[in-house]
């Protein structure tokens, strides 16, 4: 059976890593010294390095995050839409897994929504919304939107979360202040970003994580069954 060699981090490759954590993602780190990303993690957390917000702002604007997983032709097609379509309609044209990755993408080209952009963008939806469900679909909505978690709605109806929460506005359908904190509490109902809050504080690490929805799922599963044992 083959041992697995670990290789002893030198001091010069530590001094690297603390000139260089401000600037370079942990990838690029990895590359530079020939180390694979999750051992730079490690060491990263082993010397207790952080990036301040403005350190993680900066390296946003220079691209350094997220270049891996867009090309030029996606930013120019992002570019051309951002005021057109909704973010998970360009996430659906262009592949990518989650709407969140949009609009961090968008955030670090620079770009911006006006307020008639924001409300034909809505007016889009609304007319999807009114599209996709079906008389029972609005009375089964009316009886279950403040019973059951939107996400187990999207299930039930074949319907995505964002077109739900759309079609219950158009409904006049509101939650009392106990049904909006009992949903706060339920983990089915938070969003994705939160569910990796729990899993990791460190953004580069978070974006690819909203890359992986079968991450997000088994992570929100152990939530709910902790809650469920306390209970």
């Amino acid at each position: 059976m083959k041992t697995k060699t670990i290789t002893r981090w030198t001091p010069e490759e530590d001094q690297f890593l603390k000139d260089n954590w401000a600037t370079m993602s942990k990838t690029e780190v990895g590359s530079a010294l020939g180390r694979s990303r999750g051992a730079v993690s490690a060491r990263v957390s082993y010397l207790k390095l952080t990036k301040t917000p403005e350190q993680i702002r900066a390296l946003t604007k220079k691209n350094r995050v997220y270049t891996s997983s867009w090309t030029p032709d996606e930013d120019q097609f992002l570019r051309d839409n951002w005021e057109k379509l909704s973010k998970a309609d360009i996430a659906r044209a262009l592949k990518k897994n989650h709407a969140s990755n949009v609009w961090l993408r968008g955030n670090s080209l620079g770009l911006s929504m006006s307020n008639e952009s924001k409300r034909l963008i809505y007016e889009q939806r609304k007319s999807k919304s009114d599209y996709f469900f079906s008389l029972e679909d609005e009375q089964f909505l009316r009886a279950n939107y403040t019973k059951i978690p939107v996400r187990k709605l999207s299930e039930i109806l074949h319907i995505s979360t964002n077109a739900i929460h759309c079609k219950a506005r158009l409904l006049g359908i509101k939650l009392t202040k106990e049904e909006w904190a009992a949903k706060r509490e339920d983990p089915d109902y938070l969003p994705d970003t939160n569910i990796v809050r729990f899993i990791t504080k460190d953004p580069d690490l978070a974006i690819e994580i909203l890359q992986h929805p079968q991450v997000i799922r088994l992570k929100r599963m152990c939530i709910s069954l902790k809650k469920r044992i306390k209970a």
